[in-house]
C-alpha cells in the first residue's frame, strides 16, 4: 500500500503470525495511511519512506520486550526507530511496530471496547 505524504509516498508492510485473532491487512494499511499523511510537520529526511507493522502474541512479544528493553514482561505494543542510533546512513525505514494481538485484545475486553478501536 501506498500513502501520500506531500511528495513522498510511503510502503506500508503488515504481517501477523496470530493464528487465533485475524487482522484485516487492508484496513491497518488504511489507517496507517491516514496517520503517515498527517506527518506533514513532522522532520522525516525525504529518502525514508517505509514502515513495517507486525502482529504477533504474548509469547513472542514477551521475548522482543525482554530482549531489547530488559522487561520480562508482554506488552501491547513495541516500536523499534530505524533513524535513531550511531549506525551511519539513513534507512528507508521509519521503523517497526510489533503489537501482541492478545495483549490488545484483553485491554479492548477491560475497556469495553473493540479491538479495532
Amino acid at each position: 500500500m501506498i500513502a501520500k505524504e506531500s511528495s513522498r509516498c510511503w510502503k506500508v508492510l503488515v504481517s501477523s503470525k496470530s493464528r487465533r485473532i485475524c487482522i484485516y491487512k487492508r484496513k491497518v494499511k488504511q489507517m496507517l495511511g491516514c496517520i503517515l499523511a498527517e506527518l506533514g510537520n513532522v522532520p522525516i529526511p525525504e529518502e525514508v519512506s517505509e514502515l513495517s507493522v507486525f502482529f504477533t502474541d504474548d509469547q513472542e512479544i514477551r521475548a522482543l520486550n525482554r530482549d531489547y528493553r530488559g522487561k520480562d514482561k508482554a506488552t501491547d505494543v513495541l516500536s523499534f526507530s530505524q533513524l535513531e542510533g550511531d549506525e551511519g546512513g539513513i534507512s528507508l525505514s521509519l521503523g517497526d511496530i510489533v503489537i501482541s494481538l492478545e495483549y490488545a485484545k484483553s485491554q479492548a475486553t477491560r475497556l469495553k471496547v473493540t479491538l479495532d478501536q
